[in-house]
């Protein structure tokens, strides 16, 4: 148990990370970055930059997927 003391003493980050997930702030900031893009230059590069997130988290989970089958000592979700 986290006490009162020891998460005063942590880091900001830690801090405002405490109790947040963190894995959806890459889409997040891809997701920012196409919405800024297409507002300030134009609906092409909202598209582009939507179908690269989108290919990145695609190769991202295959890999990940990947590896846990490749690795028979490999702990991740669905093995048993």
């Amino acid at each position: 148990m986290i006490t009162e003391a020891v998460f005063s003493r942590a880091p900001w980050w830690r801090r405002l990370a405490a109790g947040h997930d963190l894995r959806l702030v890459p889409a997040a900031a891809i997701v920012w970055l196409a919405t800024l893009l297409g507002d300030r230059l134009s609906w092409q590069w909202a598209l582009g930059c939507g179908l690269a997130g989108a290919l990145i988290g695609l190769a991202f989970l295959v890999r990940v997927r990947w590896r846990g089958r490749r690795d028979p000592n490999h702990s991740g979700h669905g093995s048993r």
